[in-house]
Formats: structure tokens, C-alpha cells, sequence
């Protein structure tokens, strides 16, 4: 790969700084690709556009949330003017819709933001590359076409519609498509979809083939399965075009490896938590004999061994179980996918559960929903909690939410006596605190899952203030 020229265009300062390590750290590490590239920067649409205009630019990495375009019309604004260069979004995983219906009107991929690693954001830019030279390729010449996707890595298929497009004929197969299907192109060309892959219409690939040739929208799919004689399951990440002609063509991976690694991971997940847990319930039936021991020591010792030795025990003890209970919640962290939850009916439960009746809680959240981990309950569970034990004199709480640039915010604040200047970023440690220390970790942990994060900033003396910040497609209200 020769030098080549990217254009980011994102406003969060912070955000386009992590694209430019994660390209630093991420160039030469595919097998034989060496990433060498020049990166310029705008943050707004604008700036953009007016630096494609003058720059030879070869590829747009897009935020999709930027002050003077939002979602969609983002990306149809840049393809609409400059047709011939290919486009990644960038995204959060909780607006994954957003990332396949930009490729749908002809974003090249789609990365989630906080997700990325730096092999992934190597290999979109050079699948993004190599998929736009394909489209311009085949407008050229058929041979052209061909000399180009017998190089892809991505197997390349070519198809024409038989029956008036109740089935589709394969016409051709780069090199990668061999390997993929194992088979030698004199196998597969001549033969229908349906007969290669009998199990095309319950996997949807068919219905896919037919409204690509019908529509001529391009579609994209990371979920087709496949059930046959060759693969007992197989999964394919695919693009299906319409080519100017009405041949379908389509472009794809073999991500069966990856799928069979994340079923196994989740396996060994599953083992390893009913492991935790018998192993938890049996140090907490030898931590409940020992305190009924020491219960009991504690009426025949004298007050020199309660102090010096009993009662070091009894703490040490208490300390042991408050960590094994903790490692019951943290176990189940990150274990179900995130969903959209109302969050004043969570806050007020957690109120309601919390709160003593000599505290006043105001709880004003309206229609918020947020994307979050299925745990998010225990996140204000803790900071009420918090505002409890270390509040020290706290008669008033409030939970409320409000808006601030691309972000949305929920506040939780209390009148007592506030967080210390230099404890402000310790409190979100492990194991930092005058109780068992994990309370503020759990919460920040969980919020992480979903690009979501949470600070101290009230003042000393004052009261606490927790702000708990929303990426913009992370919330709806």
C-alpha cells in the first residue's frame, strides 16, 4: 500500500486524538499491509468539505455528530459531492442502526467509537480502500474487474438473475472466494445460489440477492448463516451491489473462526462464573461458622484478647465477605448486551430502597432513556449509598438531567459535606474509600460498557455533585 491521505472529520478534540494514536499504533500491523498515510483534521462538516475540495484526499473517516450536520445527511452530503471517495463512519455501539444504514446509502464501514482496536481501524481503512476501487474498477472494464479482485483478501462473487430474480446464476469468484467456500471456481460457475447454499432462503441471503436487484440499494449483512453439506454453520460479513449491468456482485469474509472464538469465550465465561459462584457460596458458609466462633469467643475472653486479637479477627473477617459479596456483582458485569432503560423509575427505586425518610429526594428525569449495561440500577444504588455514609450530614439529594453540547447529563447532587479536592478522581479506584471501596469503581465499571462516564465536580463543604455524561446517540428523550 503506497501512501495514502485521510481526512478526519470529528469536533470532540479528545476523540480525534484517540483515531490518530489508534492509526499510529495500528500502521504495519496487518500482514502485509503497510499503512503509511498523511492525516488531516476538520471539525466541522465545512472544514471538511473545503479541504476535499482542494486536497487529494483518499479516504473520510466521518463523525456522524458534528455542530453543523447531524446522522445520516452527513454522509449523504460528503457522497453526494464527492461520489468517488470512500467513507467510514464512526459511531458508539449502543447506534449500530446509524452505522449499517450509512452503509446502505454508500459508506464504505462503520467503527464504534471507544471500540476500536488498532488492527481494526487498519483493516476498515484498507477494506474501505480496496471495495472503493472496486466500484470504480467495474465501470472501467470487465478485466480491470478481475485483475483487481483476484488480489482482494475479501472473496468477491458475481451473479446474474435467473427466473426474473427468483434465483441468481454465479458467474465468476476471485481467488479468496475459492478458499472461503472450498471449492475450485469449475465447481461453482454455472450454479444456482440455492444450489450452492441450500439453505440461502432460511438464512435470508436470498431475499437480500432479490431486493438488492429489485432496488438497486446496496446491503449489508454480519449475521448470514449458513446450514449445508459443506459448513454445519458457517458465518458470513457480507456487501451485496447492483452492478450497472444487473449483475449482483458480492463482497465478503469469513467470520466463522471469530464467531466460534466468542461462542467458546462466552462458554468458558459461563463455566468460570458457576465456578465463582459454588466456590463464593462455600468460603461464605466457612466465613458464617467462623463469626458464630467468634461470637462465641467473645464471651469467654478477657477484654486484652478481645481487643488485641478478637476484635482484628472480626474486622478481617467483615472485610473478607464484603470483598466475596462484591465479586457477585462484578461477576455478572458486562455479561447481558446493553439496553434502553427509563431512568426515573430507576432512580426513584433506588431512592425508595436507599434513602431514609429525614432525607428529601427530588428526582426529576422526565422520558430520559439511556443505553446502558443491565446493571445500571446498582450505579445510583451506589451513589446514594455514598451520599450516606460519607455525606456526613446530607438532609437533601436530587437527580436530574439536562443537556450540555453533544452530551447529555444526569446530575446527582447532595447538600452535605462534598468530596476533597485531591479524592475527587481517587473515589472511582478500587478499593479507595472508608468502606469497602468498590461502590464508585462498580458504577464507573458500568457505565464504561456503554462509552458513558461519571465525575466529581462539586465543592468542598458544599455537597457532592456527580455528573454521569451521555454520548448524544446514547440517550433519547
Amino acid at each position: 500500500m503506497t501512501d495514502i491521505t485521510i481526512l478526519l472529520i470529528e469536533d470532540n478534540p479528545g476523540d480525534a486524538r484517540i483515531i490518530a494514536e489508534l492509526l499510529k499504533e495500528g500502521s504495519g500491523f496487518v500482514p502485509y499491509f503497510d499503512l503509511r498515510y498523511e492525516l488531516l483534521t476538520a471539525s466541522t462538516l465545512a472544514g471538511g468539505m473545503d479541504i476535499l475540495a482542494t486536497s487529494n484526499v483518499d479516504l473520510v473517516l466521518l463523525d456522524l455528530g458534528l455542530p453543523d450536520s447531524q446522522g445520516l445527511e452527513t454522509v449523504q452530503h460528503i457522497l453526494t459531492t464527492f461520489n468517488n471517495i470512500p467513507v467510514i463512519v464512526l459511531t458508539i455501539q449502543s447506534n449500530e442502526e446509524m452505522g449499517i444504514d450509512a452503509i446502505k446509502i454508500g459508506a464504505q464501514d462503520y467503527l464504534f467509537k471507544g471500540q476500536v482496536e488498532p488492527f481494526q481501524i487498519v483493516r476498515s481503512i484498507r477494506f474501505a480502500l480496496e471495495r472503493n476501487q472496486l466500484a470504480n474498477k467495474l465501470n472501467e472494464s470487465e478485466l480491470k474487474f478481475k485483475d483487481l479482485v483476484d488480489h482482494m483478501i475479501n472473496g468477491v462473487s458475481v451473479f446474474q438473475a435467473f427466473d426474473e430474480g427468483t434465483d441468481f446464476i454465479l458467474t465468476d469468484i476471485n481467488s479468496a472466494g475459492e478458499k472461503i467456500e472450498r471449492m475450485d471456481r469449475e465447481d461453482l460457475l454455472g450454479k444456482k445460489l440455492t444450489e450452492l447454499f441450500p439453505d440461502t432462503k432460511k438464512s435470508g441471503v436470498l431475499e437480500a440477492f432479490q431486493q438488492v436487484w429489485k432496488t438497486g440499494i446496496p446491503k449489508y449483512s454480519s449475521r448470514n448463516i449458513y446450514r449445508d453439506e459443506q459448513f454445519s454453520i458457517a458465518w458470513r460479513e457480507s456487501w451485496v451491489y447492483r452492478m450497472p449491468n444487473n449483475d449482483i456482485v458480492a463482497v465478503y469474509n469469513d467470520i466463522s473462526e471469530r464467531k466460534r472464538s466468542e461462542r467458546a469465550l462466552r462458554a468458558m465465561n459461563e463455566k468460570l462464573n458457576l465456578l465463582s459462584s459454588i466456590t463464593r457460596h462455600d468460603i461464605l458458609n466457612k466465613i458464617t461458622t467462623l463469626m458464630l466462633y467468634q461470637d462465641l469467643l467473645e464471651e469467654i475472653v478477657d477484654e486484652e484478647v478481645h481487643t488485641n486479637y478478637l476484635e482484628p479477627m472480626i474486622s478481617a473477617t467483615q472485610e473478607i465477605e464484603r470483598q466475596i459479596m462484591f465479586t457477585r456483582d462484578y461477576q455478572d458485569l458486562g455479561i447481558k448486551s446493553p439496553i434502553w432503560q427509563e431512568v426515573e423509575p430507576v432512580a426513584q427505586n433506588a431512592v425508595n430502597s436507599v434513602l431514609n425518610q429525614n432525607i428529601k429526594a427530588d428526582v426529576n428525569m422526565g422520558n430520559l432513556q439511556i443505553f446502558a449495561d443491565s446493571m445500571f440500577n446498582k450505579v445510583f444504588y451506589n451513589l446514594l449509598e455514598n451520599a450516606l455514609r460519607h455525606g456526613e450530614k446530607v438532609t437533601e439529594i436530587s437527580i436530574s438531567f439536562l443537556e450540555n453540547d453533544n452530551n447529555g447529563v444526569i446530575v446527582v447532587e447532595d447538600d452535605g459535606v462534598g468530596v476533597a479536592d485531591d479524592m475527587k478522581e481517587k473515589i472511582f479506584s478500587h478499593g479507595v474509600g472508608m468502606n469497602t471501596g468498590f461502590g464508585l469503581f462498580l458504577a464507573k465499571e458500568i457505565l464504561d460498557i456503554t462509552g458513558i462516564s461519571i465525575r466529581e465536580c462539586g465543592t468542598f463543604g458544599r455537597g457532592a455533585r456527580f455528573e454521569i455524561a451521555i454520548p448524544y446517540d446514547g440517550y433519547r428523550i
